[in-house]
């Protein structure tokens, strides 16, 4: 009976019922080390779990992270192909009215040239007879 750790004088047992107790209390210790045992390889196999989670969260993150940049760079290369059509479009719009106007100005100048030299023909044989008249009296 020595190897009882519950000694008659702590519980009041007689020591026949002193080893039966013991035993039982190393049965419980072992039953409850068995639990903290199955609860420990569980947590261990949650924390796994949630850690594989985790890393599929990543990947998935990562993948969603690819897309939308692969999507931007494919709106901004749009955008970019869009914007030089419109330039080239305002271009050859800005040319044509400048064209025009090239030509107004043009027109309007060769009028009133050809007005001018309409006038100094009308007025040439005047000015000749002016001049003949002023210079020979």
């Amino acid at each position: 009976m020595g190897n009882c750790l519950i000694t008659t004088h702590d519980t009041g047992l007689e020591p026949r019922k002193c080893s039966q107790a013991a035993r039982a209390l190393t049965r419980k210790e072992g039953n409850l080390q068995a639990q903290g045992e199955t609860l420990l390889r569980e947590l261990v196999d949650y924390e796994k779990s949630l850690a594989a989670e985790v890393d599929e969260a990543r990947e998935e993150a990562a993948k969603i992270i690819r897309q939308a940049e692969d999507e931007a760079s494919s709106l901004r290369a749009q955008a970019r192909s869009d914007a030089e059509k419109h330039t080239e479009a305002r271009l050859k719009d800005a040319r044509s009215a400048s064209e025009r106007a090239r030509k107004e100005v043009l027109d309007d100048a060769n009028k009133v040239v050809s007005n001018l030299r309409e006038n100094a023909k009308k007025h040439q044989e005047e000015a000749v007879d002016l001049i003949v008249e002023r210079v020979l009296p």
